[in-house]
């Protein structure tokens, strides 16, 4: 089957997912103000998802461009640049992301969020690479994934408690 029987406008509503980058922030350290520590903890989660989120709301910007320039009429061939650029987006997050330091006991939860705005980036590149190759199985298949990881990401991000990260307006 070829790319040309593959519905573009499918792929692009399961593709084009993705996020941006900006330079990351370090969230501000605070001491703890109580026996427990509990109120640096929290107040440290939350310094930590607001730098994330300032780096996610780039990303919605920059991945509301790369949406603009898709529409009912884009072809599969031309979802391609679209989709390198939204692997790029995500890629360059997901190092941001990386660089912010997470609260005491969230190392875990912020490493599988990341992993998945990674994920995003892999997949968007393995997908424009099939459909420049004319593989439409594969494109199908990728296409499929790529809005697996996406959803994710978005549950991973609410789970965590992420307010723009999380929202999944841009994925």
């Amino acid at each position: 089957m070829s790319l040309r029987k593959l519905s573009a406008g499918a792929l692009a509503v399961m593709a084009l997912a993705g996020c941006g980058t900006t330079t990351a922030t370090t969230p501000k350290k605070t001491g703890a103000t109580g026996a427990t520590g509990a109120t640096a903890t929290r107040n440290s989660r939350a310094q930590f998802i607001a730098a994330a989120d300032v780096l996610c709301k780039t990303a919605h910007s920059r991945q509301g461009a790369v949406h603009g320039r898709a529409n009912k009429h884009t072809t599969a061939t031309q979802l391609v640049p679209l989709l390198r650029a939204q692997a790029g987006i995500a890629k360059g997050l997901a190092g941001s992301l990386g660089k912010l330091t997470p609260p005491p006991g969230d190392a875990a939860a912020v490493g599988r969020f990341v992993q998945s705005v990674t994920e995003l980036s892999i997949y968007s590149t393995a997908l424009a690479n099939s459909i420049r190759a004319n593989h439409a199985f594969a494109a199908r298949a990728l296409a499929l994934k790529l809005s697996s990881w996406r959803q994710r990401e978005t549950l991973l991000g609410q789970g965590y408690g992420y307010k723009i990260c999380a929202n999944g307006t841009s994925y």
